[in-house]
């Protein structure tokens, strides 16, 4: 995911493509518009990853073969596994 404050991160397209991995791209909260504190025009919700997964601002969504660049990917602090 790209944000338009130039964020990256990755998920597995194994976790983005699971019927069961609840991998979302929301334009509505609670039947509005996404407000803009919360990730207008577009957030990814990625339940299970670490919270900065959860993009706000999405601009773009890319497929890649390797780990998206930037800080808040490539940190060693930023590498959450989730369960199982």
């Amino acid at each position: 995911f790209h944000s338009l404050d130039d964020m990256q991160a990755s998920i597995p397209v194994s976790k983005a493509l699971n019927p069961r991995g609840d991998v979302l791209l929301a334009y509505e909260m609670n039947g509005e518009a996404m407000p803009p504190d919360h990730g207008f025009p577009i957030r990814a919700v990625v339940p299970g990853h670490v919270g900065v997964r959860n993009v706000k601002w999405v601009d773009e969504v890319v497929a890649s073969k390797v780990e998206a660049e930037g800080m808040w990917q490539r940190g060693a602090a930023y590498k959450g596994f989730p369960p199982g």
